[in-house]
């Protein structure tokens, strides 16, 4: 099952690619410099005489349209690129929490069957925190019993 997920996390991220591509001349829209050669486009393209601001302040530095519409391509294809590479980040977001969604969690909680329980305290040892918690204080105990025989000759009572 997880040897499948790879290549589905792979597809996703290309997926996420191909539509953030396609996305970026979406959000690129929001660019100023693309908002005003859009509208240059639409006004010689209908030949309206009604202008705003910015196409009249255009028009005011001499530049011409080509080279305006130039500089708006250079700025959709650089958001085509970073939506592109945002699209395939979140393919890969998706891919590695399906990846993740696999796994079987182990829990580390242990419960006490209320049903059975007489509550005598004989499971206390048998407990797996408990264990490791006696273990590591008898490690513990040890070695500092190890130190002190080294240290003093004797063993401390």
């Amino acid at each position: 099952m997880r040897k499948l997920l790879w290549p589905a996390a792979l597809c996703a991220a290309a997926l996420g690619a191909l539509l953030g591509w396609h996305a970026g001349a979406f959000f690129a829209r929001e660019n100023l410099t693309v908002q005003v050669a859009a509208r240059i486009s639409f006004e010689e393209a209908t030949g309206t005489t009604e202008r705003t601001l910015e196409s009249e302040a255009f028009r005011g530095t001499g530049r011409p349209a080509a080279e305006l519409y130039a500089e708006a391509d250079r700025i959709v294809q650089r958001f085509r690129l970073g939506s592109a590479l945002l699209g395939a980040f979140c393919g890969l977001a998706l891919g590695a929490q399906l990846f993740g969604q696999t796994r079987i969690p182990r829990s580390k909680i242990y419960f006490i069957d209320q049903d059975d329980c007489v509550s005598c305290a004989r499971c206390f040892l048998a407990c797996p925190r408990e264990r490791l918690r006696l273990k590591s204080r008898s490690n513990a105990e040890t070695r500092s019993t190890q130190r002190d025989t080294e240290k003093n000759g004797v063993l401390k009572p």
